[in-house]
């Protein structure tokens, strides 16, 4: 039997792969920096924005990439609704939680919004 299970929310609890990258390339439009959603997502999608963001424009220096990962926060807030909840694994923890102890925990910083917990 087990004794926990670990699920991650994003992207696992929480399909938000759609939204960040829309809201990725809201804010490197900002710069004039465009790119397709899709290209986005094939390319760059599951890497920091430290790394990835001076492979799409390389020119930019380290506080304007600072200045679009911020931007990208302040976009995604408004992008929750192209985010989805994984079903499959939801089903799978209320079965499971008739027969084990659920418990969450979140690396998610206290003082920000916490929009799906």
């Amino acid at each position: 039997m087990f004794e926990a299970i670990l699920c991650d929310m994003d992207g696992t609890l929480i399909d938000t792969e759609y939204a960040n990258a829309i809201a990725y390339c809201e804010a490197l439009n900002k710069y004039g920096v465009n790119i397709d959603v899709h290209e986005f997502i094939d390319r760059y999608l599951g890497m920091s924005w430290r790394e990835f963001i001076p492979l799409i424009c390389p020119l930019i220096d380290e506080d304007t990439a600072t200045d679009i990962a911020r931007d990208k926060k302040l976009i995604y807030k408004n992008k929750l609704s192209l985010t989805s909840v994984n079903l499959n694994v939801i089903q799978m923890i209320g079965i499971l939680k008739a027969r084990i102890q659920l418990r969450s925990a979140t690396l998610v910083n206290i003082k920000q919004p916490m929009p799906f917990l």
